[in-house]
């Protein structure tokens, strides 16, 4: 298998974060690998396949001021509904409170699916989007989180 050009302590950050989303019942704090039987539900009952949390805050993991962390969500949302991806609020929460909260968006739609995820990524300068399926291999319930890595990201000191 090869190795991820994402440094590992990147990968960890992400991964000690919680990713909370506010659906219509209350909120939901999801995990990178922990499945959630509550986001299941809400997503089996509007018809998607997949769900993606997304923000347009500090691209890069390149800390922005205030403002412009709010510009570049309004232009999130206004992308979103553009495409006719519903969404509702969610921000990112830094387990050790070193990185600030983090506004965003969980987006779930018929079709919606990785590729779409990784492209809204990309397109907002993200390392990388929470993603995950409606069903499972089995037609199953599982919608398990991970991260899908929007850009290869060198490691510090690298030429680039």
């Amino acid at each position: 298998m090869a190795e991820s050009p994402v440094p590992a302590a990147l990968q960890a950050a992400y991964r000690a974060t919680t990713y909370r989303v506010w659906l219509p019942e209350g909120a939901v704090d999801l995990r990178v690998g922990e499945a959630c039987p509550a986001l299941a539900a809400y997503v089996a009952a509007r018809g998607g396949r997949a769900w993606m949390v997304v923000t347009a805050s500090n691209p890069a993991s390149e800390p922005l001021g205030e403002a412009a962390n709010l510009a570049r969500q309004r232009a999130l949302a206004g992308l979103l509904h553009s495409l006719g991806l519903p969404a509702l609020a969610a921000e990112n929460l830094a387990d050790d409170g070193q990185w600030p909260a983090e506004a965003g968006f969980f987006v779930t739609a018929p079709v919606l699916d990785r590729e779409l995820a990784l492209a809204l990524g990309r397109h907002m300068g993200q390392n990388a989007v929470l993603f995950g399926v409606a069903q499972g291999d089995a037609g199953t319930p599982d919608t398990t989180p991970e991260l899908l890595w929007c850009r290869e990201v060198a490691p510090p000191g690298a030429a680039g």
